[in-house]
């Protein structure tokens, strides 16, 4: 137990479910851990394609390695709930593609959208088939 202020305390259960249980200041919540940030480094698939390419899990997502044009990653899936921030820090350009079948809103299924490095983009679905930018 832990104190945020001089007013209100906080706990913290981690238990090896799909929960976090969190009280604060009396009050009990249960949140998702899916809910939560998580942050991961990722090597684009080296010639680029939507069949083969590395599967973005996390939340908040670096391309650390992208070494030529259209080497390619998955993002999240857009029949769940779920947001993605994709940043390329890689060499080149890298196509993000949505699961096989899914579409970004008003592009064509399986469409790719081209992140070039240094730059950085946020993918939002709201659980009914498509990805919004």
């Amino acid at each position: 137990m832990g104190k945020l202020s001089s007013r209100t305390q906080y706990a913290l259960e981690i238990a090896p479910t799909d929960l976090i249980h969190v009280v604060v200041g009396g009050l009990s919540y249960k949140v998702a851990i899916k809910d939560a940030v998580s942050s991961g480094i990722y090597v684009a698939l080296a010639g680029g394609g939507q069949g083969g390419a590395t599967q973005l899990a996390a939340t908040k997502c670096l391309i650390g390695t992208c070494a030529t044009l259209g080497d390619s990653v998955l993002t999240i899936d857009a029949d769940v709930k779920g947001w993605q921030e994709i940043r390329n820090e890689g060499a080149a350009t890298a196509y993000i593609y949505p699961q096989s079948g899914q579409n970004y809103k008003g592009l064509a299924t399986d469409a790719y959208i081209p992140l070039p490095p240094g730059n950085k983009i946020i993918i939002e679905s709201w659980g009914t088939g498509e990805l919004y930018l």
